[in-house]
């Protein structure tokens, strides 16, 4: 199996304990890691691969990323709600050329997530004749996505987070030079960055899969706060019991203070049997709204409630 993730130094914690929840759960199949980065320390390198030396027929490559490439990116941004986001997100995108042809197929997982099972199945997936193969996203039913991208809601809108990418399609497709030319010629439609960028150019050859192979912290909201249709409860709440893998897609990531997901007890599963299993969990930074209701909380302006409150999760999604 190719699986690739895109990391900076800040993230590469977290990439290695996403990589030990593979290694872990695949056990006995041959699994090649590809890194993308822009300049990953040497140091950082050294430690993952002394960690993953633990394991057989495991092997990892770092692919470098060249900041000609990427300086007219669309990030930072005020009006794109992903504003933590950084560069290394659009890496994906340079994925079929910075591999070598003979890799034609790929896993595109992002750090922020946990694998508790084989992903054979996920890599198993027909992609003939397909570009792409993803997971709904939790926002595909808000019409607001569609009118900035301008293309028809009934093809729906997939999470980055966890991609199948037929590199070999993309090479005989040309598509990257269609997503350099999408960013070029409307980075005013481009909120959600490659994700964005990814939907609109693949669009019309895509395949959506279930929800177990991508368990997004937005689907776990209660019935009354879901942004999902009735239609997809039964999948979800399956896909919840007993998730392939579970993506902290939300700002409460496990590796904060604050996170309260159900699921964080998976994440420190697998921390434990890393270099990182001694990390001291970080607090949040506050976002402008949490921002003004601390000031006005501390200040006694108004009523207001804590800056930072407990999330509401569906009981249905209860693991296995």
């Amino acid at each position: 199996m190719n699986i690739a993730f895109s990391t900076d130094n800040n993230y590469l914690q977290y990439c290695s304990i996403a990589i030990c929840s593979i290694c872990e759960n695949n056990k006995g199949e041959e699994l090649n890691f590809y890194i993308l980065n822009k300049n990953l320390s040497d140091s950082n390198k050294a430690l993952l691969n002394d960690f993953l030396k633990k394991y057989e027929k495991v092997s990892v490559q770092y692919l470098q990323v060249q900041e000609s490439d990427i300086k007219d990116l669309p990030i930072g941004r005020s009006d794109q709600i992903n504003k933590y986001v950084s560069i290394e997100t659009y890496f994906r995108l340079f994925l079929a050329n910075l591999l070598p042809e003979s890799v034609e197929k790929i896993i595109y997982l992002d750090c922020d997530i946990i694998v508790r099972k084989s992903l054979l199945d996920l890599w198993n997936v027909d992609l003939t004749g397909k570009a792409i193969a993803g997971i709904t996203d939790s926002s595909t039913y808000k019409v607001s996505t569609y009118n900035r991208l301008r293309y028809d809601p009934k093809i729906g809108y997939f999470n980055g987070g966890v991609l199948v990418l037929n590199l070999k399609y993309w090479r005989e497709n040309n598509c990257f030079n269609e997503f350099m030319d999408f960013i070029k010629n409307y980075p005013e439609r481009i909120v959600w960055h490659d994700q964005d960028v990814l939907n609109y150019v693949l669009r019309n050859n895509k395949i959506h899969l279930s929800f177990e192979f991508n368990l997004q912290d937005e689907l776990l909201n209660p019935e009354e706060e879901t942004t999902m249709l009735y239609t997809d409860f039964e999948a979800m709440y399956k896909a919840g019991k007993d998730p392939v893998i579970i993506h902290y897609s939300s700002r409460r990531k496990p590796w904060f203070v604050e996170c309260d997901s159900p699921y964080k007890n998976e994440y420190f599963k697998y921390r434990a049997l890393t270099p990182f299993k001694n990390a001291q969990l970080l607090k949040r930074k506050l976002n402008k709204k949490e921002i003004i209701k601390k000031y006005l909380s501390f200040f006694k302006v108004c009523d207001v409630p804590p800056p930072i409150r407990p999330r509401k999760y569906n009981p249905q999604f209860v693991l296995k």
